[in-house]
């Protein structure tokens, strides 16, 4: 693996989620700039050293939970459904049942 540069975490999220390729849909998109947003803020204040970079550490797990919710990391993907249809109920096509599902649906007002 190579040393890190600044704007590696940037470009690394950028094709994370360019791979999800159709599985990121158009309502996504505020959670697509929420990831961007943090992978540069982290690389900016990582760059700054000293306490900005302390508390850029403490906000990548938040960070990986916002990956995770895009299904960019390994238990999201499983979360999801994974690439196939494991993890789903019933027919193909129902609607998976899973922790980011129901997020969603709660954000949307259509969950508890």
């Amino acid at each position: 693996m190579e040393a890190y540069s600044y704007g590696q975490l940037e470009q690394a999220t950028a094709r994370s989620i360019q791979r999800r390729g159709d599985q990121i849909k158009p309502e996504d998109e505020a959670l697509v700039v929420t990831a961007m947003m943090a992978a540069q803020q982290i690389e900016v204040d990582i760059a700054a050293g000293g306490q900005q970079a302390t508390k850029a550490i403490y906000m990548i797990p938040h960070f990986k939970g916002v990956l995770a919710d895009l299904g960019c990391t390994a238990p999201g993907r499983m979360a999801l459904g994974g690439d196939s249809n494991k993890g789903r109920e019933g027919k193909p096509g129902a609607v998976a049942n899973n922790e980011i599902a129901a997020r969603r649906a709660k954000l949307r007002g259509r969950g508890a």
